[in-house]
């Protein structure tokens, strides 16, 4: 989601090993992982993720995550990049200021470009709001030497973007889902499609349905297995209404001409909040796990490329506590899924590792629960994940401590994590692990 703004520090500044116990006015609470930038105080919502080498030669094991900065004097777009598997040395730049906008970083999806660089899609929102792009110079956007990042703003033919998600294309060229409103009025599920790599040239804009304004505000998007896009998302087809999962799934570049196929896949998966996420197995076919009505964790596990025949039912995975805000989602290589999902009313993140590709049998392992034992505290209420080439989950999360009716701390902390649990702070034991 980008244009001209440069951070004026060329290096990025890079903090050492940190101790993750913090201690605060308010009760003391230890944290699990470490955290990604001790001298930012509030940051961490819109989070993505991507891994990448720690260096020439290594497995891509090191995060490196988008996410929007609201620190006073820091605000806007964000990267951090781990040089390590467990981020105890972290670099860290604001590659798209706020400047007059009111967020930056919104909905924020951090790519590999077709060239092997960076690529961050986002939203300014507010005053003159954009979908921006930025093209990190060097692949990792921290580090080395390159030419400066590059930055496009890109409009929208109608209304604003109050969310997004966006994927590179099959041929190399950025693809962007929106939910478009003018005003208070929804304008529906939009698909932006570039025709050159940064978004500087002419985009083909698609509305989907013109009688379903509403659909669209939840989303994910992923380049499906006809190397055509695919979006999983929320379905309402009215006010009031509790919605539905549905899948588009286009049958050009463009998702034009209003002739792609739409599979509704649950009429009891609409809850509202981050919870939708879409992978494609190593078959073709869509995973999705999100959220249903009943703030159950569901994941539907498609038997084919389109998810058609009405036969693709949810498997229901059993949480201590309802998830009904966010859910991250990969699968290993074997194609079974691991899910954090955040559940509100207890301020605690799941991590759940499935046995089976669907997340059958009610029979998952439970990893790791991070627990909030202070009303004020919460973990993951912003979170992503993605397997390694080792089949470990690298999980950043937003960590929350609320110290008044409108002050909070929030963080970002990454973990490493295998079915038997979690890492602690730099464990040698996952190190160790092949």
């Amino acid at each position: 989601m980008k244009h001209l703004f440069f951070d004026t520090d060329l290096f990025a500044r890079i903090t050492g090993l940190t101790l993750t116990l913090l201690v605060f006015s308010a009760p003391t609470q230890a944290q699990v992982g470490t955290q990604l930038d001790p001298d930012s105080t509030n940051y961490g919502r819109f989070v993505s993720l991507i891994l990448s080498d720690q260096r020439l030669g290594t497995d891509a094991d090191s995060p490196l995550v988008a996410y929007e900065n609201s620190t006073p004097g820091q605000r806007g777009l964000a990267v951090s990049r781990c040089f390590d598997a467990l981020c105890k040395e972290v670099g860290t730049q604001i590659l798209d200021p706020l400047g007059s906008s009111n967020q930056a970083g919104v909905s924020g999806r951090i790519l590999r470009g077709a060239d092997g660089n960076a690529v961050i899609i986002h939203l300014k929102i507010g005053v003159s709001p954009s979908i921006r792009l930025i093209r990190c110079g060097t692949s990792d956007c921290i580090g080395g030497m390159g030419p400066p990042n590059t930055s496009t703003s890109i409009l929208p033919e109608q209304g604003q973007a109050a969310s997004m998600d966006a994927a590179i294309g099959s041929d190399g060229f950025p693809v962007i889902a929106a939910w478009l409103q003018d005003g208070s009025t929804g304008l529906g599920l939009w698909v932006i499609k570039c025709s050159d790599p940064i978004c500087e040239k002419e985009t083909t804009q698609t509305q989907i349905d013109p009688n379903r304004p509403l659909s669209g505000r939840v989303m994910d998007l992923m380049i499906g297995a006809s190397g055509f896009p695919q979006i999983a998302f929320q379905d309402r087809k009215s006010a009031g209404s509790n919605g539905e999962v549905a899948l588009l799934s286009c049958n050009d570049l463009a998702c034009a001409g209003q002739d792609e196929t739409l599979s509704v896949l649950d009429v009891l998966g609409g809850s509202v909040g981050r919870i939708i996420d879409m992978k494609i197995n190593a078959s073709g076919h869509p995973v999705i796990a999100y959220a249903g009505n009943f703030s159950d964790l569901r994941v539907i596990a498609c038997n084919d490329p389109l998810c058609i025949g009405d036969d693709d039912a949810p498997n229901i995975i059993t949480t201590l506590n309802p998830i009904n805000q966010a859910v991250a989602m990969d699968l290993d290589s074997q194609g079974h899924p691991a899910i954090a999902a955040y559940a509100f009313s207890a301020n605690d993140l799941e991590i759940i590792f499935c046995n089976d590709p669907a997340c059958a049998g009610d029979d998952e392992s439970r990893a790791d629960v991070f627990e909030s034992d202070d009303s004020v505290i919460s973990f993951g209420a912003w979170v992503d994940t993605v397997f390694d080439p080792n089949d470990r989950l690298q999980i950043v999360y937003q960590f929350e401590e609320r110290l008044g009716t409108s002050n909070f701390l929030r963080s970002l902390y990454n973990i490493r994590c295998v079915p038997d649990g979690c890492s602690l702070v730099f464990s040698d034991r996952f190190e160790a692990m092949p």
